[in-house]
């Protein structure tokens, strides 16, 4: 099973079509200290999709991946990657400084016709 920080990107409005396909490019770096780790450039998103009921929350976000569109009202999020953990290497080489740099290198400017802001969220694995 692979353990992993989750990171989305969550629109401010409830009016994102569930058909819409976010089209923007980030690169996402993880460092120790000054040493980067891993690199991935990200141009393809999963759509987590809104239930009807109104629950929105960041908790256990994965009850709104949209599998089953008719059951959805329109997108909370985008997945725009995740933090893999290798944890063996992680118990015997623990990460002393971790930073995450997450670079917007094409933007996703249809967004904008659906809303002014959005939130970048990182959700934590917490069985690390």
């Amino acid at each position: 099973m692979l353990h992993a920080h989750r990171i989305l990107l969550i629109p401010e409005t409830k009016t994102v079509p569930i058909k819409y396909e976010y089209s923007g490019e980030i690169i996402i770096q993880i460092y120790d200290g000054n040493n980067l780790l891993r690199s991935t450039k990200v141009t393809k998103y999963n759509p987590i999709l809104r239930r009807k009921e109104n629950s929105d929350y960041y908790g256990n976000y994965l009850i709104y991946v949209g599998k089953a569109p008719r059951y959805a009202s329109s997108v909370l999020a985008f997945e725009l990657g995740y933090i893999p953990f290798d944890l063996i290497r992680l118990k015997r080489n623990r990460l002393r400084d971790m930073q995450i740099k997450i670079t917007v290198t094409k933007p996703d400017k249809g967004l904008k016709d659906f809303c002014e802001s959005a939130t970048l969220v990182i959700i934590p694995d917490l069985r690390i």
